[in-house]
């Protein structure tokens, strides 16, 4: 199987945002641009082999949920990363877009790095996660080509079991084989009623081929005897029953294997009779499995019309005369009747039989096959120790719990395996690693078998660090049969993210807040219907200290007066730079007018004797005399909205500039009405 590297990127968005985006990501990648959903559907379907992303962007609130819950549906989620675009207002959707299976979000306004950095990782992740599945998928397909094989071969080991009793000299070759095609013959004509399938018959004529597995402890003295037996010697002959079964329930201690238990109780039951007069339990007609009823039969005739060392071969019709007088007595009447229906076929001779020669080569070649099985079982695992991830594996039938050796150490398991039952493996889980986020995995279901989250965990040195789980849940015949999980750590790219977040929102001169910061952050608050007053502060005639000093005295006095506002205000306070000399505080919590008016006197009192140094060296010092000028509006009085309440104060700041400068006004619905009357006469 060959992986194929994909390079082109699907944008499905309006225009402003396609533009930016496609200036951001054109050197780098092919794009292709679509305006909506709908729409990047069509693309997908014609180029789905060069696409290695979906971006979707101008998605209202209302559509949200079924647009993109819709998108997933047409797409395959788990292997096309979607990443969508919002603005920082549209915050709640945040979570609403990961549960519904979007890779990862954009904010506006688009900060060039940090797409870049989110789209090759979410690339990149896509690129590994699609590796390893293709690698998985070659695993399995071996496994399965090994499994046919070790079927195959199964044959041949059990005839090599049974046909030991051959080579001990007392039955003749072909027995073993003779007695296991009679079997599925007769099983065969008794499908319908029984209600056995081909595969379930081929099951039972192939344990049928054990039947005298017993008599290998069974001393060679009394099976090679040529005359009659002894009462003693019958007793001993009689339990090769029991020790057969005996023999194959240890063979199988767990009872994994559906063949070995229907070989036991063939072996144990297939010298019981239809009367009750057979050993050793007395069973009483259908108290007898009916497998164990055709191998007693089919043991019976090819005895009957085979040589024995105490006896000689009967005809094929004294075998069926000798058959059919037992009906009622040691068979049912049905199976006398489909002895009656292959009798004719079972003239043929032996090697009209299909049968699977057993040599020396074969059985080791059988081991080998066993050997490579459990390679390829645990090959997934080799693999993660070899390249470090940290990967578990459960396998629900064996109830084993597999960790790689980089999760063990990470999360300090002193067992790379363990048996468990489900749910005890579940809480050892739980409490060892992922805490609260089991429930999530184990909810998975055939038609939702995978799910992808971002966890913080706690580590071997006690530490929180941040991992993508990919969590999937493999599924035979409708029911779970493994479970596997890998973590990868994204702790880097998370520091990363953050330091690139901060800087999106970080005003490089001041270190306060810009205008999308501190929007983003008062947003916040509002939703969460906290009462805010809004600072506006605008230094008076701050042009004139550019033109006297220069941009450089300028950029001192900015930076100066950010961080005499830093030190009057609380650490929970707000404050950003939203213009050239424009200051945005924001003051949660309910205030009253007298509280406000303090804060408002002690801001406006950073404005007086300014000291700072200037020239190109800073050789000059010069006192500067500025005044500063602040509008207040507040929340909910004045509006819930981070724009109705920057304007009103900004209302607010025009009325204090008008009353004097170096004051503060609080809005009022008057300073609407003003402004409404000037602009009528600009107009």
């Amino acid at each position: 199987m060959t992986f194929q590297e994909r390079s082109t990127l699907l944008i499905a968005a309006p225009p402003e945002d396609r533009k930016v985006i496609r200036n951001i990501l054109e050197n780098e990648w092919t794009i292709i641009e679509k305006e909506n959903e709908e729409k990047a559907v069509q693309a997908l379907k014609i180029h789905s082999r060069e696409i290695c992303c979906v971006l979707l962007g101008g998605t209202s609130e209302e559509s949200f949920g079924l647009r993109l819950a819709g998108m997933i549906r047409e797409l395959d989620i788990y292997t096309m990363p979607v990443l969508m675009m919002m603005s920082a207002h549209q915050e709640t959707l945040f979570t609403r877009a990961l549960e519904l299976g979007a890779d990862d979000v954009l904010i506006r306004p688009f900060v060039p790095e940090l797409v870049r950095r989110r789209v090759r990782s979410c690339v990149l992740r896509d690129r590994n996660r699609r590796k390893l599945t293709m690698r998985e998928a070659d695993s399995f397909k071996q496994l399965m080509d090994t499994r046919q094989s070790y079927q195959q071969n199964a044959d041949a080991i059990i005839d090599t079991m049974s046909a030991l009793l051959e080579f001990r000299g007392y039955q003749p070759g072909f027995h073993v084989r003779r007695v296991r095609q009679i079997v599925w013959m007769l099983l065969s004509e008794l499908a319908v009623k029984y209600e056995l399938t081909p595969h379930r018959i081929a099951q039972l004529s192939t344990a049928a081929a054990m039947h005298d597995i017993g008599k290998i402890a069974v001393p060679s003295d009394i099976l090679l005897q040529p005359g009659p037996l002894t009462p003693k010697q019958l007793e001993i002959i009689h339990r090769h029953t029991v020790m057969g079964y005996d023999i194959l329930c240890r063979m199988n201690p767990d009872g994994r294997s559906r063949i070995l238990l229907d070989a036991a109780q063939i072996a144990l039951s297939h010298h019981e009779r239809w009367n009750g007069s057979g050993y050793p339990n007395g069973l009483k007609g259908n108290e007898i499995p009916i497998a164990a009823q055709a191998a007693g039969l089919a043991d019976v005739y090819d005895t009957l019309v085979n040589n024995r060392i105490y006896k000689g071969a009967y005809s094929a019709d004294d075998a069926n005369r000798i058959i059919l007088d037992g009906a009622g007595i040691y068979f049912s009447e049905e199976l006398i009747a489909a002895f009656e229906s292959i009798r004719e076929r079972l003239i043929e001779p032996p090697k009209s039989f299909p049968h699977i020669p057993v040599r020396m080569e074969q059985q080791i070649a059988v081991e080998e096959e066993l050997r490579q099985i459990a390679i390829a079982s645990n090959d997934y695992m080799q693999l993660s120790n070899l390249s470090g991830e940290l990967v578990f594996y459960y396998n629900c039938h064996e109830q084993i719990l597999r960790l790689s050796d980089a999760f063990c150490r990470t999360f300090n398991c002193s067992e790379s395996e363990r048996h468990f039952a489900r749910q005890e493996m579940i809480h050892y889980l739980n409490t060892r690693v992922l805490t609260d986020h089991t429930g999530q995995i184990f909810r998975l279901t055939p038609e939702m078998p995978r799910v992808k989250m971002e966890l913080h965990l706690s580590t071997s040195n006690g530490r929180l660090r941040w991992y993508d789980g990919y969590f999937y849940a493999r599924y035979e015949n409708g029911e779970i049969a493994a479970y596997y999980g890998k973590l990868v750590d994204i702790e880097q790219f998370h520091m990363e993210e953050s330091h690139w977040q901060t800087e999106a929102m970080t005003d490089p001169l001041t270190g306060l807040f810009n205008r999308a910061g501190i929007q983003e952050k008062a947003a916040l608050l509002l939703a969460e219907g906290q009462p805010l007053a809004f600072f506006f502060l605008d230094l008076d005639d701050f042009k004139q200290i550019n033109d006297t000093y220069g941009h450089g005295t300028g950029d001192q006095v900015l930076r100066h007066i950010a961080q005499q506002i830093k030190k009057r205000m609380r650490p929970e306070d707000l404050i950003g730079r939203i213009g050239g000399d424009e200051f945005l505080i924001v003051l949660p919590g309910d205030f009253d007018a007298n509280g406000l008016s303090r804060r408002a006197g002690q801001l406006c009192e950073i404005f007086s004797g300014i000291h700072i140094k200037t020239g190109e060296n800073g050789e000059r010092s010069a006192s500067i005399h500025l005044s500063g000028s602040i509008g207040v509006s507040l929340s909910p009085q004045d509006g819930q909205n981070y724009d109705v309440l920057l304007e009103k104060a900004d209302n607010a700041l025009y009325a204090a500039k008008q009353s004097g400068k170096n004051t503060w006004r609080f809005y009022s619905d008057q300073m609407a009405s003003a402004e409404k009357h000037i602009l009528s006469k600009i107009d």
